[in-house]
């Protein structure tokens, strides 16, 4: 961030979605969704909407697989 000139605009916060307290204007989301679950997914989108600022947005970065396959891996550990 700082040879990129942005140390000052971006805080970068590596911590337990459900832990975190405060507004974002931003929320950037990699390769995360899939560790939460598909039983916590309501859980994880309330806690985003939470935490962002009203007109805030979120990127969310996930690896999708064939709805074939869903339900198999849905129910299984990486």
């Amino acid at each position: 961030m700082r040879a990129e000139g942005l140390a000052e605009r971006v805080e970068i916060v590596l911590e337990d979605y459900r832990d975190l307290t405060g507004r974002y204007d931003k929320l950037v989301s990699i390769e995360m969704i899939e560790a939460v679950g598909a039983e916590y997914l309501d859980t994880f989108f309330a806690k985003c909407s939470a935490l962002l600022k009203p007109q805030g947005s979120m990127l969310l970065q996930a690896i999708i697989i064939d709805d074939a396959h869903y339900e198999r891996a849905a129910h299984s550990v990486d």
